[in-house]
């Protein structure tokens, strides 16, 4: 399996990849992938069960590769509810519970049980023990990192969110998404995987923001590192200040060292106004 462009999937089917630590040796932990495969199916099981009131499903090892250790995993109902029921899809429910927590929708995220608890100790450890981890369902890839993390423990942890999001807060932030451009220099993180992550410096403060974006956008990005550049995309709110968390790059645009003047050429050339006579004619 190519692993910058994998098979298509198959309906009933999702790829799970853990990428490797920054600066080690290329190789993840058997124990760790085995645990986080592990912690995978737990969530599922924790979706199929609310989605379904009792877990209807097991999951297949549909393919297998070791090379950034990716697994394929097939849904099939369990022997006992095949002719029974039309279950609804764990794999769905994934999916679901996982976008309300990038989005803070705790009700939602919460209809799936302990999905979301699962899917937190799914990224538990990123950036040490292992870069980030990616869930490919059909054409959607969920990025496991330390900010989905941090959203799935404020969401699993009542106090935690009544703290930050207490609605007689007399200043709250803003928590959501939003499209926008930012200006500063962007650094390199990790450039691996299906959404290799840079940071943005911003010119006007310094404060650094996790951007991500898809890996067909690798080399635009990548020859705008260390150099200034406007990013465009949709910036992520997780309400805990007034910038945001991540940004999804949608364009990214380096900035001359001139800066951003050059549009502005021939704006103040001398203008010679006509004559009042011509104005007022007769």
């Amino acid at each position: 399996m190519d692993e910058l462009v994998p098979e298509a999937l198959q309906d009933g089917e999702l790829r799970f990849r853990v990428i490797s630590p920054v600066g080690g040796d290329g190789n993840v932990s058997a124990s760790l992938f085995a645990e986080k495969l592990k912690r995978l199916v737990s969530a599922l099981r924790a979706a199929d069960k609310a989605l379904n009131e009792v877990v209807t499903h097991d999951y297949k090892i549909a393919k297998l590769s070791s090379s950034n250790p990716t697994v394929v995993l097939a849904e099939a109902a369990l022997p006992k509810f095949e002719h029974i029921m039309a279950a609804r899809s764990a794999i769905a429910g994934f999916e679901d519970c996982a976008d309300a927590i990038m989005r803070g929708d705790r009700d939602r995220a919460l209809q799936y049980g302990n999905c979301a608890h699962h899917i937190a100790k799914l990224g538990r450890g990123s950036r040490k023990n292992f870069s980030y981890a990616e869930v490919w369902i059909g054409t959607e890839i969920i990025r496991v990192d330390t900010m989905l993390v941090d959203q799935a423990d404020t969401i699993t942890h009542i106090d935690l969110y009544e703290k930050l999001f207490a609605p007689d807060e007399e200043a709250s932030w803003f928590r959501g998404s939003a499209y926008g451009s930012f200006d500063g220099t962007i650094l390199e993180v990790d450039l691996r995987g299906a959404l290799p992550e840079v940071k943005l410096v911003l010119n006007a403060g310094g404060a650094e923001i996790a951007c991500v974006f898809k890996r067909e956008d690798l080399e635009k990005v990548r020859a705008a590192i260390d150099k200034r550049a406007r990013v465009y995309g949709t910036a992520v709110y997780d309400g805990r200040s007034g910038l945001p968390a991540r940004i999804n790059i949608v364009d990214i645009q380096p900035i001359s060292p001139k800066g951003d003047l050059a549009s502005w050429a021939n704006t103040f050339d001398p203008y010679e106004h006509p004559s009042w006579d011509e104005d007022l004619g007769d």
